[in-house]
């Protein structure tokens, strides 16, 4: 099974607690795709599809806030350049928590504290009723420690160990995407074209 947001594969280790917001539908595949999708898409397909942006402006923005110096604010906008031809849209999130899962280590303080951050860009332009571009980027960042783990002995989540205090694993991901798709009278052109950088820093005691 592989993840598609706006045709970028989402199949990295870095990309598997994307936020995402501005969403028209969500599509699920099943079987085989690996006549659309390629060979890694041999369970299945969950294809994730982003709002158009359009000549009206819309725009929307919700937060949260909670116990453990819990915050979280995402939202949208999407709206045109110049009318019927060039339009924008713009999605972000940011999340933040001091955690709940306590460190014995002597300097304490809690090992599953986390921060992220994303942000996304669609730039649509329709030169003609037949020909439609759309230029997508995205970058997000994850700042994580040592995150939750398992007693070995007990079977069961730790709610308190003892950790180190530099543990930590840095996730920084960009991806960008060009789709043409152009309508003729006899048949459909149809090109996408992605790039992708992942990078994960980890370091654990």
């Amino acid at each position: 099974m592989v993840v598609f947001i706006d045709g970028i594969a989402q199949d990295h280790l870095s990309n598997y607690g994307t936020d995402i917001t501005n969403i028209e539908r969500v599509e699920v595949l099943r079987g085989s795709q690996g006549t659309l999708y390629g060979k890694n898409a041999i369970g299945g397909v969950i294809n994730i599809i982003s709002k158009k942006p359009g000549n009206d402006f819309e725009t929307k923005i919700t937060t949260k806030a909670a116990e453990n110096e819990t915050y979280r604010i995402k939202g949208f906008v999407n709206g045109p350049i110049v009318k019927d031809k060039l339009f924008l849209g713009l999605s972000g999130n940011y999340n933040e928590t001091d955690g709940y899962m306590k460190n014995d280590h002597p300097d304490g303080g809690n090992f599953d504290h986390e921060e992220t951050f994303g942000l996304k860009s669609r730039l649509r332009w329709i030169p003609s009723d037949r020909l439609e571009v759309n230029f997508h980027t995205g970058v997000s960042q994850g700042r994580y420690g040592s995150g939750p783990g398992i007693d070995a002995n007990a079977g069961q989540v730790e709610y308190h160990a003892y950790k180190n205090p530099n543990d930590k694993s840095d996730l920084n991901n960009f991806d960008t995407a060009l789709n043409i798709g152009y309508s003729g009278e006899i048949f459909d052109f149809s090109s996408i074209t992605t790039y992708g950088y992942n990078d994960i820093d980890l370091w654990i005691d």
